[in-house]
């Protein structure tokens, strides 16, 4: 299970990771285009700098075990 918070942001974005240990992080904006790439490998949360990005609409990729998981979130 992956819990984003909070939402909407503004300076950072935790990921709270239940029963994952190892997972890839990927940021796009609107348009697709990468923003940035985290890779974690153990812990329950990753705590992601946000503070760069522009107001707006963003996808954030979760790839754990060869599975992805897809979430919106928003930058105030």
């Amino acid at each position: 299970m992956v819990t984003i918070f909070p939402n909407p942001a503004s300076d950072k974005l935790v990921v709270r990771m239940l029963g994952i240990s190892n997972a890839i992080i990927t940021v796009f904006d609107v348009a697709g285009n990468k923003i940035d790439v985290n890779s974690i490998s153990v812990g329950l949360k990753a705590f992601l700098d946000v503070q760069h990005l522009a107001p707006g609409i963003y996808q954030i990729e979760i790839i754990t075990n060869g599975i992805q998981l897809m979430n919106k979130f928003v930058i105030e």
